[in-house]
């Protein structure tokens, strides 16, 4: 019988049905919660038969060797090999348990006619693993965001997969090897990075569910309905553009996204422009790419030109040679707003006010 306290993890392991007979008993413990091994020999309620194991248990692993009709439910596993493992078990329900940071989320091997709904098994090497089982029923299930895979179905025939998720899986979403006869079918498989559905080998599975990246291997397992598309998830997919998802679909530094939502190249200076960003000095003024936020020559007296552009601000109204700090011009710029005096086309021009204020105050120096 093994004894002992497993700060970081239990890990079992076997080729065949009797390499996993072990005697563990409750008083061994992963990170302070008891080890629920049962076996149709030892330490199982009623010969590891009609029993449950759910969350008034204190539960830290949990394995079910030669059982039948166990109910596991409500725990929250994390730091094994298996979250939860299933050897030559049969007619067993495994639902709403969470099962984080494992080898396997949960691992089904040589097991029969187990129903597997609810669970959410993320950030483990292997969401679900069936290894050898057949007619077992996964529906409801959640396997997000793994290292490997979502679900993986080894040697595995007759069995039921639908409405899960396998989403964001760092290699494969779901995988076939040597297994056959399977129902795939109304599963979310997305964004996994090498494939959402990949069989490997295997014949007469069937199903049709929302994918994109696909490989049956002649299987009429399908994908007719395309993944949404997710902005910020650093794929620029058909649908998504620079101007709908700048996150994914960016343009380059030497690049704009234009009024099309294409990445275009920034224009030179003196080039026509309607925007800041369209230049690659940074700068449209007044229709013109600049490469400062003033031009003196354009005609336009902007402010941070009343003293260095007397091209464009020539506001020396009352031709006195001075031009800040005059008085003088502002009260004649008043003047010709309100119509007292002829300035030709400043009658009621109030940005001729404006700069001669700012002039005046000597703000844009």
């Amino acid at each position: 019988m093994f004894k002992g306290v497993f700060q970081r993890s239990l890990n079992i392991n076997g080729q065949q049905i009797s390499h996993f007979y072990q005697d563990i008993d409750t008083s061994n413990k992963v990170d302070g919660k008891s080890v629920y091994y049962w076996t149709n020999k030892k330490n199982a309620a009623n010969n590891c038969k009609n029993a449950q194991i759910s969350e008034l248990n204190n539960t830290g692993f949990v394995a079910l060797i030669s059982c039948d009709n166990i109910t596991v439910k409500n725990l929250n596993l994390s730091k094994n090999s298996q979250g939860i493992l299933l050897v030559n078990t049969t007619n067993s329900k495994i639902f709403n348990n969470i099962a984080n940071d494992n080898g396997n989320g949960i691992h089904l091997s040589s097991s029969l006619n187990n129903i597997l709904h609810d669970n959410n098994l993320i950030l483990n090497h292997k969401g679900i693993y069936l290894d050898n089982s057949s007619n077992n029923t996964l529906t409801s299930n959640t396997a997000n965001d793994n290292e490997g895979y979502g679900v993986h179905l080894s040697s595995s025939t007759n069995n039921t997969l639908t409405n899960n998720a396998a989403n964001n899986n760092t290699w494969l979403g779901i995988i076939l090897s040597s297994s056959s006869n399977n129902n795939i079918n109304i599963n979310s498989i997305c964004e996994n990075t090498n494939s959402d559905i990949k069989i490997y080998s295997g014949t007469g599975n069937t199903g049709d569910n929302t994918c994109d990246n696909l490989n049956n291997n002649g299987n009429p397992v399908t994908c007719n309905t395309p993944c949404p598309t997710i902005c910020g998830d650093s794929v620029c997919e058909l649908e998504e553009n620079c101007g709908t998802c700048p996150k994914d679909c960016g343009c380059s530094n030497q690049e704009f996204c234009n009024l099309s939502n294409q990445c275009q190249s920034k224009k030179q200076d003196n080039v026509s422009c309607e925007q800041n960003l369209e230049c690659s000095g940074n700068y449209c003024v007044h229709g013109i790419c600049r490469s400062s936020s003033t031009y003196c020559g354009d005609n336009y007296c902007d402010i941070g030109e009343c003293r260095g552009c007397r091209a464009d601000c020539d506001y020396d109204l009352n031709k006195d040679g001075i031009v800040v700090h005059d008085y003088n011009d502002l009260m004649t710029a008043y003047k010709c707003f309100l119509g007292i005096k002829n300035c030709d086309n400043y009658y009621q021009n109030w940005n001729l006010i404006k700069q001669e204020y700012d002039c005046f105050i000597e703000k844009d120096i």
